[in-house]
């Protein structure tokens, strides 16, 4: 039988991409800072001062990258905080149905999903409640209508937007230094030019799987102890994405992840 991964790699962008949007938003910046703004104070650093990290995502323009909400999640789980999913731009979809079955393997796994448009409103007032009295810190690859968003949970942000490259589906940074921005609900809203590191500095392939509670669940079952869950006889984990047990689009993920880890 068919692997079932093969459906998911079909569209997703590849680890190289990931890299290299990584390196590239790493320089830095010469564009003026926003931080002297009203209304805006210098955040704490590091994620010990947030207490929530909103992963936002874009339906389309750019179209959705599970493996970076895998390794935000994953930054999420090290760092112990609560991470809440927002697939932005919806109204960009054919029909809720392909969005509801692409989120419905992280809503199996307990994580918060929120369905948002920018543009339309929709989900905003539910984004505007889960933000209330948190510190949350954003995360998301450019253009997918990060800061916008949050121009529609709070208008008086004011935050500048940009156009998504058409040609390359990716966006411009347009925040260029991290802010604290206080919600009028209370909270705050730690706006950035994105989380760079992505939470997987000095993990280990070996690691990996015990960031994906489905992976554990059926791993205990492998012939081999030290199954990599990729070619072994026996593995039980493919076994479970073959019956659609685990989601093939979170395995393809793994495996793109562990490929970028050291041994």
């Amino acid at each position: 039988m068919a692997m079932a991964t093969t459906m998911a790699r079909r569209s997703w962008p590849s680890s190289a991409s990931c890299r290299a949007t990584k390196a590239t938003a790493a320089r830095p910046s010469k564009r003026p800072s926003s931080a002297s703004r009203p209304g805006r104070i210098s955040p704490p650093a590091g994620p010990t001062a947030w207490n929530q990290l909103l992963i936002v995502a874009s339906w389309r323009s750019p179209h959705l990258w599970p493996e970076l909400i895998d390794r935000y999640l994953i930054t999420a789980q090290r760092s112990a905080i609560r991470p809440l999913i927002a697939v932005n731009k919806i109204d960009l979809a054919d029909g809720p149905e392909e969005v509801e079955e692409t989120v419905a393997p992280y809503r199996a796994l307990g994580y918060a999903v929120l369905l948002t448009s920018a543009s339309s409103g929709q989900g905003v007032d539910t984004l505007r409640g889960q933000l209330a009295g948190q510190i949350t810190a954003l995360a998301g690859l450019s253009g997918v209508g990060k800061s916008t968003l949050l121009n529609a949970v709070d208008p008086g942000f004011d935050l500048r937007t940009g156009r998504t490259n058409e040609a390359k589906g990716q966006g411009r940074h347009t925040t260029t230094q991290a802010v604290m921005l206080p919600l009028r609900g209370g909270g705050y809203v730690i706006d950035t030019p994105g989380i760079r590191e992505f939470g997987l500095v000095g993990l280990r392939r070996g690691q990996l799987a015990g960031f994906y509670p489905e992976i554990v669940a059926h791993a205990a079952r492998c012939r081999f102890a030290d199954c990599s869950h990729e070619s072994e006889p026996g593995c039980a984990v493919r076994e479970a994405v073959e019956a659609g047990a685990i989601s093939a689009m979170r395995f393809d993920s793994f495996l793109k992840i562990r490929d970028s880890l050291p041994a």
